[in-house]
């Protein structure tokens, strides 16, 4: 819980999910709301305080700061606008929703503009954004409806993991150092896997073949996928080349598949990937520090050591390459 603050959120669901479960005793006994729910109230106050000492905690670790960032970790949080900074992190909320519906554009690092900014209301991908929001308000609403009956569970359980544990990460809140991680996923997909099947069981009580058959294709391309992703995950190579295939405007990869490269001394195809990286991202110090590395004959070392130092003084490589250069 202290590593993560997704962590703390399985605190704060407990806390909502023991409202939930108490509100038709709540609400049909007002009278004696007092002495009858001291348990409840005794558990809401214990697990507020656990969240606050843990938060506090999770700061302390962080030596009374958050963490900071830089533009190339979260475009976006640094955008001057707030509409598009609002719409971005909208958008990148509802595709991260999509990426547990269709698990199929996937990559180990999404930074360094891997999702444009939205810069205009006109941008189809709102409509997406608009879409998740409705469906989310769909959702909402049923689960309040369901507050006294509470025939609906699975639904409101789901929700609530589906977006409780997202908000740390959802940009929306605090900017983090990321705009897309799958790593952040784990706890909303058990929430996306809970309506999803609750719906796929209130269609089976209408019956039809059709709804099995889609079903049984549904399951087995999930299947055929995590299968396939686990084949990119066996070397590095294999992931670079994957992940390159899915996002080739990530100026990230290109600069790490040129790393991959350059280890495995194919010095042409890394210079090429090294370029590719700073066309994408010109002001990438890194890379320009390791493409110079690499054109000491052309006598363009010098000029990519200077530019990287340009775009970050503090960069030892850049300086010790430099100084090597001029002894």
């Amino acid at each position: 819980m202290l590593a993560k603050e997704t962590g703390l959120t399985a605190l704060l669901f407990n806390l909502v999910f023991d409202i939930y479960r108490s509100w038709s005793s709540l609400t049909r006994s007002p009278s004696k709301f007092r002495w009858r729910h001291e348990g409840l109230w005794s558990r809401l106050s214990k697990g507020l305080i656990v969240l606050i000492m843990l938060a506090i905690a999770r700061l302390a670790l962080l030596q009374g700061s958050l963490p900071a960032f830089s533009p190339q970790d979260n475009p976006p949080a640094f955008h001057p606008s707030f509409i598009v900074r609002l719409m971005t992190f909208c958008y990148l909320a509802a595709f991260n929703w999509w990426l547990l519906l269709c698990p199929w554009t996937l990559s180990h690092d999404w930074q360094m503009g891997s999702i444009p900014l939205i810069t205009s209301g006109w941008d189809p991908r709102n409509l997406i954004t608009g879409a998740a929001l409705v469906a989310l308000m769909a959702l909402s609403y049923r689960c309040l409806m369901d507050l006294e009956l509470q025939r609906h569970t699975p639904l409101v359980v789901g929700l609530m993991l589906l977006v409780i544990p997202y908000l740390p990460a959802s940009n929306l809140l605090v900017t983090v150092g990321f705009v897309v991680a799958e790593r952040v996923l784990y706890i909303p997909s058990v929430g996306s896997v809970l309506l999803t099947v609750y719906g796929v069981q209130i269609l089976c009580h209408r019956g039809g073949r059709w709804l099995a058959i889609g079903l049984a294709v549904l399951v087995a391309a999930g299947a055929a996928r995590t299968f396939d992703r686990n084949r990119d995950w066996r070397t590095r190579e294999t992931l670079l080349r994957a992940d390159l295939a899915v996002l080739p405007h990530n100026a990230k990869l290109h600069y790490n598949f040129a790393n991959f490269l350059k280890d495995i001394e194919q010095q042409e195809n890394a210079i090429k990937h090294y370029k590719e990286a700073l066309k994408l991202w010109p002001s990438y110090a890194s890379a320009h520090n390791n493409l110079g590395t690499l054109v000491l004959a052309s006598g363009r070392a010098e000029h990519h050591f200077l530019q990287a130092l340009k775009y970050n003084k503090d960069h030892v490589n850049a300086h010790y390459n430099l100084a090597k250069l001029y002894r």
